[in-house]
């Protein structure tokens, strides 16, 4: 097989079949969750592959996992949203920090569908100093930096981080950085 093509959707859309193309190598990676303010982080959005035999194919449905939002002290960051490419990928949003119960840092998606699953990372719960909890990493890399005095470090610097990645939380009170939009990517060979 020879690689022809690439292509990247960071939002919904539809896979349209290139002239010549018969597999497909799909990567999908689910929506990272939002940070809270005082320490708490999100989760990473999952990630799932699978090859996809698309000589009888036309065309798939594409769905890009949106981030969750961050939120100040003690709130609960949003859930990102899954990712999926038809019913061959599908890969869960990060969980938002803070909701389980107070203090806590969250869970990374769930690997839902594909022939490759990778559970995306955790965020870090309640720390001292706050300001300082790093969101979960996804298949593609980090979050977001964190900072002790920087206002807003968090929540400025969100398109910083990895595809997927979780948000980090904000200093003291200040609002959690929101998480990062899933991807799907998809290779195409002849």
């Amino acid at each position: 097989m020879a690689d022809l093509s690439i292509s990247v959707y960071n939002s919904g859309s539809t896979w349209n079949k290139p002239s010549g193309i018969k597999r497909i190598w799909v990567k999908c990676t689910g929506g990272g969750g939002g940070g809270s303010g005082y320490g708490e982080s999100a989760g990473a959005g999952a990630h799932t592959e699978t090859i996809v035999n698309v000589e009888n194919i036309n065309s798939i449905s594409v769905t890009v996992g949106g981030q969750g939002g961050g939120t100040g002290y003690s709130g609960r960051g949003g859930n990102g949203g899954t990712s999926s490419f038809g019913n061959y990928c599908s890969s869960g949003g990060g969980q938002g920090a803070n909701r389980r119960q107070q203090h806590e840092g969250a869970t990374g998606g769930n690997p839902n569908q594909g022939s490759v699953k990778i559970y995306g990372g955790s965020g870090q719960g309640h720390r001292n100093p706050p300001g300082l909890g790093h969101g979960g990493t996804s298949f593609w890399g980090g979050s977001a930096p964190t900072a002790h005095r920087q206002q807003q470090w968090a929540q400025r610097h969100r398109n910083h981080a990895a595809y997927g990645a979780g948000g980090s939380s904000g200093r003291n009170s200040e609002r959690g950085g929101d998480g990062r939009q899933g991807i799907v990517v998809v290779y195409e060979f002849d």
